[in-house]
């Protein structure tokens, strides 16, 4: 099994924080399937990657508020995406 080490892995080793980035692995393994919404029919991934790169960003200035209200965003904006093209294409 390739593991590939994301934006949000490295953010997690920095913070030598080993529990919660085991945690975070976890999560990410569970929504790994919603994942393929983002970079098929939502064409979300290329504005998710900015995102990330625009939160990485806000961290690495030591904004905290303005990162957390940035990840905020991004977290409900990507929710909402989801829930919209689901409720439009259950059958």
């Amino acid at each position: 099994m390739t593991t590939i080490l994301t934006q949000g892995d490295a953010l997690y080793q920095v913070a030598n924080r080993p529990t919660l980035q085991r945690v975070v692995e976890g999560l990410n393994k569970q929504a790994v399937r919603y994942l393929g919404f983002q970079y098929g029919p939502l064409g979300y991934r290329s504005i998710s990657q900015d995102q990330h790169i625009a939160l990485l960003r806000l961290i690495e200035s030591k904004n905290k508020q303005a990162a957390l209200n940035h990840l905020r965003q991004h977290i409900e904006q990507a929710g909402k995406l989801l829930s919209e093209y689901l409720k439009k294409n259950s059958y």
